[in-house]
């Protein structure tokens, strides 16, 4: 008799189980909308989503990048984004934005194809007690006559100055300084070219005239402060692969006005060449003239 319920009870469980499986492919396969409200869906192992996924907040990964849909229209990557392929930006008014608020709409390709370089000085934040009329605000914090040393040897034209001043040295707590004067006294902030690796930060005799967030103006003169000066500069470059332009049987390089080196990083001519040169055809010069520095001149018959 105990056999007999055992087996059945085996059935049943078979039975059961069974039935699960086949609805739970059903569940899978229905082409129906399921909603699992107040439910958390923990998935062990690969989803094949053959059709549309919506999502109503963020995705984060077990690294902890997050990507988040922080408004309409806009999207939110927390950690770094690589990109094998091509970025395509499309749309009216669309640009790529950097973190300093500045902003690419456009840019150029085929044989104008060209790259940008970023670089980039910051001096950290740096205490300022007390004086701030009439000094200089540089590298050096305890010097009133010093300069801001970037090293970017660049004009002041190519670069971009940003002064910022913090009552705590953070970023959090921080505000950009403009060059906001008073018709009455010497208030003030002037940037001014150096040298191409410096540049000239100098205040006012009465201090820096600064607007609060409600718009009134306060001077800076007294105050036991912190300052940062952020120097950035932008170049651009012709990309090497577009600067060989081939027309017919006839190949050149376009677009380069400085000297060409064969075996040599510093040509001294248009064309520059470190080591022997062998030339099978004719040798034809113009106006010009042939010099020696020593050796000898032999001709092979």
């Amino acid at each position: 008799m105990n056999k007999i319920m055992a087996n059945k009870k085996i059935i049943l469980v078979a039975l059961m189980l069974s039935v699960s499986v086949i609805l739970v492919g059903a569940l899978v396969s229905a082409e129906k909308n399921w909603a699992f409200e107040n439910y958390t869906v923990n998935i062990s192992h690969d989803l094949n989503v053959v059709g549309n996924l919506t999502l109503g907040e963020k995705i984060t990964f077990s690294f902890g990048e997050i990507i988040d849909n922080i408004k309409n229209g806009w999207i939110k990557i927390t950690g770094g984004l690589e990109v094998n392929g091509s970025v395509n930006i499309t749309g009216t008014g669309n640009a790529l934005y950097f973190p300093d608020g500045t902003n690419m709409t456009s840019a150029s390709s085929g044989s104008d194809e060209a790259y940008v370089t970023y670089e980039e000085y910051d001096t950290g934040w740096l205490y300022k007690t007390s004086v701030w009329t009439n000094v200089h605000l540089g590298t050096d914090n305890s010097s009133t006559t010093g300069n801001v040393t970037h090293n970017l040897n660049a004009p002041l034209s190519d670069l971009d100055v940003h002064v910022l001043i913090s009552i705590d040295g953070t970023d959090a707590n921080s505000w950009e300084l403009s060059s906001e004067t008073s018709a009455t006294s010497d208030f003030g902030l002037r940037i001014s070219y150096a040298s191409n690796n410096e540049v000239e930060v100098q205040t006012g005799a009465s201090g820096i005239r600064m607007m609060d967030d409600t718009g009134s103006g306060s001077a800076l003169d007294g105050e036991d402060w912190y300052y940062k000066i952020v120097v950035t500069k932008l170049t651009k470059s012709d990309n090497a692969t577009n600067i060989i332009e081939e027309v017919g049987d006839d190949i050149y390089l376009k677009n380069v006005s400085k000297n060409f080196g064969i075996g040599t990083t510093s040509p001294t001519e248009k064309l520059h060449v470190e080591g022997n040169v062998n030339i099978t055809g004719n040798l034809t010069l113009g106006a010009g003239k042939i010099y020696m520095d020593g050796g000898d001149m032999i001709f092979r018959v």
